[in-house]
């Protein structure tokens, strides 16, 4: 036994050399009070990480740490002892602690006043660990949805867009009626108003904010609207890119379980530790726990830790519930299915040291006391909480940020789901406008320049017109192209309202002379 705390204490006091420069804690009110001296700590053998673990050879964790540190101020030299005595549970009388050979235990201790005959010959310090039973719910991937390159904008701001581009259009309408372009001026009012020329005027303005605008803009009421159009557009457009590709890339979760004290009530929780199960069945529907938990397993807190998880993961509980402590550490290791809940805090748990009520060890308590108050407000202790319990930090943030997804083909298939659907109405409109000529029997188009057609449209109108006009050209000047120019700079073919296209035949064949140049033909010019 003498070689076990020998070995123990060697090891504990290599210990004493900082892990790293900062953790060195400036001296307290009782620096140095104790050179010279052993204080011997019993800590239970198992495990109840983070707090402490003991690997067969030597303690590791907060606690143990945190006693090197208060040796460090106070000057005595640590030594652990190990004990059987369970985590919270405190011994059965006072004489444990020389039977064992232990100066101190670590006190877990609840909200509620701890009531037992021991505590009434023993004295405890300043807490070293001030925490609650928390809680942890499950999250899962969400399917984002075929609809996910919506999500840029919200509902309204879909509606605002898809509104101003209906009333650009509806004032394009009252635009050809108040002040029409020459094109509109001779058209009568009926056919300004009519459906197709407003579906028109709608397809116009939907092309301009996808950035495929060819509108001819022939008025200054159309142009200022053109202005107001065009800053919609850079806005809109801009704003949607720079959030697109964040939308497509970030990861999305649903998280299950309650989100408040009010939710818990109703939410079916599993605990690490049967000790728990008086304290937080109040706050919750039921609780459940590892069934055969037994301390003496050295590898008990993995068991009863993935035992709640799998519950959570099957979601036949809704919240995994432990000290805050150990909580937070599990769940910046499994952020992508676990979310601590902020708002859940069940029973004030605290840790502290207890001693028997001797004068010399009151004494002793009364200095680890101080010690332990001058530590709180040390960098050193900020450290210690950090490294250990996570606290001050985002546990997820940035992990869910840096752990984008790539673009996948499910992910975009709501862009070919629209785009096939808009192929399927251009087939449809394509087949209905094939059935009402045929049974209709049309085959003219109405071929007068509008400034609603588009720059193909125009092009293709235009080069048609100059074909027909150069036709009837070859015929008046007899037959040849240097003739028909001859003729035309000779002024024989001036009469330009003779040759306009719809002077042709309905099956596109060029007129007679006759027909084409009335009276100059007759004449023999």
């Amino acid at each position: 036994m003498a070689g076990v705390r020998w070995l123990m204490a060697l090891r504990i006091a290599s210990l004493l050399l900082p892990r790293a420069r900062g953790l060195l804690p400036s001296p307290g009110q009782a620096h140095n009070c104790c050179v010279g001296q052993t204080v011997r700590l019993g800590l239970f053998e198992g495990q109840l990480q983070p707090y402490w673990n003991f690997d067969g050879e030597m303690y590791s964790g907060y606690l143990p740490e945190v006693f090197k540190l208060i040796a460090y101020d106070m000057g005595f030299t640590p030594e652990i002892v190990k004990s059987s005595l369970q985590p919270g549970k405190p011994p059965s009388n006072i004489s444990w602690f020389s039977e064992h050979g232990a100066d101190m235990i670590v006190l877990l201790g609840f909200e509620q006043a701890l009531v037992h005959p021991v505590f009434q010959q023993a004295v405890v310090t300043s807490t070293v660990f001030d925490g609650f039973i928390g809680a942890a719910v499950l999250q899962t991937r969400a399917d984002p949805g075929p609809l996910v390159l919506f999500d840029p904008f919200d509902g309204q701001m879909w509606a605002a867009v898809c509104a101003s581009v209906v009333i650009a259009a509806l004032l394009l309408v009252i635009f050809n009626i108040l002040s029409p372009s020459e094109e509109f001026e001779e058209m009568p009012l009926k056919e300004r108003l009519s459906t197709a020329y407003v579906m028109l005027s709608n397809y116009h303005m939907v092309a301009a904010l996808l950035s495929g605008e060819d509108y001819e803009w022939t008025t200054w009421p159309g142009r200022v609207l053109r202005l107001a159009l065009l800053f919609l557009v850079l806005v809109t457009t801009t704003s949607y890119t720079a959030n697109l590709a964040a939308f497509f890339n970030k990861p999305s979760f649903v998280i299950h379980g309650p989100e408040d004290m009010v939710g818990l009530r109703k939410a079916k929780a599993c605990v690490s530790f049967p000790d728990h199960d008086p304290m937080v069945s109040a706050f919750t529907k039921s609780v459940e726990y590892m069934p055969e938990f037994n301390y003496a397993d050295p590898n008990i807190l993995e068991k009863s830790t993935a035992y709640c998880i799998n519950l959570l993961r099957e979601q036949k509980v809704d919240a995994w519930m432990r000290d805050i402590g150990g909580l937070r550490p599990v769940v910046e290791e499994n952020c992508d299915e676990l979310v601590l809940r902020e708002k859940i805090s069940v029973t004030k748990i605290t840790f502290a040291f207890m001693l028997p009520d001797t004068p010399e060890l009151h004494k002793l308590a009364t200095q680890l006391t101080a010690t332990i108050t001058h530590l709180k407000g040390d960098p050193v202790w900020s450290q210690l909480q950090g490294d250990y319990f996570r606290e001050g930090r985002d546990l997820c943030g940035e992990k869910v940020v840096s752990a984008l997804e790539p673009i996948t083909l499910y992910r975009q298939r709501g862009l070919f789901y629209i785009c096939g659907v808009l192929a399927g109405i251009a087939l449809v409109i394509a087949l209905v406008h094939a059935a009402r000529k045929r049974l209709s029997g049309e085959s003219k188009k109405d071929e007068r320049q509008q400034h609603t057609m588009t720059d193909g449209e125009l092009l293709r109108l235009l080069i048609k017109q100059v074909n027909r006009i150069g036709q009837k050209l070859h015929v008046a000047g007899g037959g040849t192209k240097a003739s028909a120019f001859a003729a035309y700079s000779s002024g024989e073919t001036r009469d330009w309202e003779s040759l306009r296209v719809t002077d042709a035949n309905e099956d596109g064949a060029v007129p007679a002379l006759e027909q084409v140049l009335p009276g100059q033909a007759a004449h023999g010019h």
